[in-house]
This record gives structure tokens, sequence and C-alpha cells, in this order.
């Protein structure tokens, strides 16, 4: 991070502080008000990658992230005019330039008095896009308040951003399993936001997803939506999942999804054969290797 940009704000909470940062800049035509929050564990946001296609950047990843957990997160806001133009979610850890504007740093702040603030916002902003960030904002606090907040977005914002986002968070997060199962069935509900509940029940790590999930398939009649449960049972980490696609491969009535099993199935079947082979060279290597350095 460029120290230059930052320009300390001094106040007695959050709000205060906000509302001190808007007052020193007047005279900007654009400036980013940010502050640091504590984030849950495993989650990897916004962090830089190396592997065989070079320098990536990962924007949200959950579950085993390893060495690239991120521990110091932060709610970028980028004001113009004092209205709200932009929000972003950036690693502390990472330089940028922020496009040349100012900075004024509110500190780090504890989950209430941010969550707060967010609440504030995401249900005043009407841009699909800030609506989005600032439910995933919400999402990575590591607060015991963040499932109430987004189960009432998931219901109640007339964003489909905000809806999508807050029943992916929390299918994701393994939280409010029913709330999620019953708008991925709700048939008056956004196409969209049915999709990622089914998407966000498959990455989820409860143990009554496929139950969800094969509950859903009962009550689902959309195509589209019937095979995105399909590919969420295939993207499950759970024990049974492959032997719930051969069911659906075997007995469905509906040959698309049954064509989407099967080739669920192939590529299963076609990575653990890559695997195997992996394996085996590896073993081969190794013995070769043994072999040579006892003949030396």
């Amino acid at each position: 991070m460029l120290k230059e940009q930052y320009i300390s704000v001094e106040g007695n909470d959050l709000q205060a502080r906000l509302a001190a940062a808007h007052t020193q800049a007047q005279a900007a035509s654009r400036y980013w008000a940010a502050y640091k929050f504590p984030v849950r564990p495993n989650v990897s946001i916004d962090a830089e990658s190396i592997n065989s296609m070079g320098v990536s950047t990962e924007t949200f990843i959950y579950g085993n992230v390893g060495e690239h957990e991120t521990r110091s997160l932060g709610v970028f806001l980028l004001y113009g005019a004092g209205e709200l133009l932009r929000v972003e979610i950036y690693n502390l850890k990472r330089r940028r330039s922020f496009e040349g504007w100012s900075v004024y740093w509110l500190g780090e702040v504890e989950s209430d008095e941010s969550l707060t603030l967010l609440s504030i916002l995401v249900r005043s902003v009407e841009d699909e896009t800030m609506g989005g960030k600032l439910t995933d904002a919400i999402a990575l606090h590591e607060s015991p308040q963040v499932e109430g907040l987004l189960s009432e977005l998931a219901r109640s914002s007339p964003l489909v951003a905000v809806r999508a986002n807050a029943v992916f968070s929390l299918g994701r997060f393994g939280q409010n399993l029913p709330l999620v199962e019953a708008v991925a069935g709700d048939e008056d509900e956004h196409r969209h936001v049915r999709q990622q509940a089914i998407m966000a029940i498959g990455k989820g790590r409860s143990p009554d997803a496929l139950d969800a999930l094969r509950r859903l398939l009962d009550v689902v009649e959309e195509p589209f939506l019937r095979e995105a449960i399909v590919n969420a049972v295939a993207k499950s980490r759970h024990p049974d999942a492959q032997t719930l696609l051969k069911t659906f491969a075997e007995r469905s009535d509906d040959e698309r999804l049954k064509r989407r099993a099967r080739l669920h199935l192939s590529k299963a079947s076609g990575e653990k054969s890559r695997m195997k082979e992996e394996r085996r060279k590896a073993y081969s290597y190794r013995a070769e290797a043994k072999q040579a350095k006892h003949c030396r």
C-alpha cells in the first residue's frame, strides 16, 4: 500500500469518522473511505498465487485455502460529491495505487460497528454491483450476526445481486440450509438467485446438502435449474455424491438429466485414471532413483 495516500481520520466511532472523512474531503472529486474489519477464517480474498500459467489473482475462495488465507481485509468505499460510487474489498497486504485517489483511513473496527454501517448501505443503494459487493463484505465478517443479516437480505432485498450473493454465502458457509433450499425451490424467485442457491448447497459443507439437492430435484421443473442441481451434486465433496449421480444416470426419467449425470461420472472416472497414472509414474521414478543410488 502507498502510505502517502492514507489520511488518518479521528472520531469516537466508525460513523463519526466516516462523517469526518466526508468533511475533510469536500474539495476532492473522488476519494476512498476505508477501514479494516475482523475476517472469518478459511477464506482467500484478493490474493495472488503462482501456477504454471503465471501469476493469478483469486477473488473469493472458501475452504482449504492454506497459505493463501487472508487475515487482513479492508472495506473501501469510493465517494464523489458525498455520494457512494463504488465498493471494494481489498487485501491490505497487497500494494495498489487506488487510481491516484486519497484514502481516508477510518482505522480498525469491531464487527458490530462495521456490520451496522454495511447494513445501512446495502439497504440504501440501488446499484446491483454495489449491493452485491456490500453483501459479500457482510458475509466475510467473523461474527454471529452474519447469518441473520444474510438471511434477512436473501428474503427482503429488492436487488437481485444482494439476494443472490446472500443465499450463495449462506450455502457456501453451511448456514441456514432450510432457507437456501426454500429459495432454490421458489418458482417466484429470480432464476439467477435460485441458481446461486443451488450451487451454494453443492459447494457447502452441510451434511444434509445431498438430501436438500435430492428434494429439490422433486420440486424444480425448469430444465436449466434441474441441470444446475446435477452440477451441484457433481461438485459436492459429500462422500455419497457419486452414488447419487449414478442414481440419476441410471434411473431418472429425464433424459437431459441422465446425460448430464453420465457426463460428470465420465469426467470423474477420467480424473481418477489420471491420478492413478501419476501415482504409478511417481512410484516408478522413486524406484528407479533408489536403484540408481544403490548401484553407486
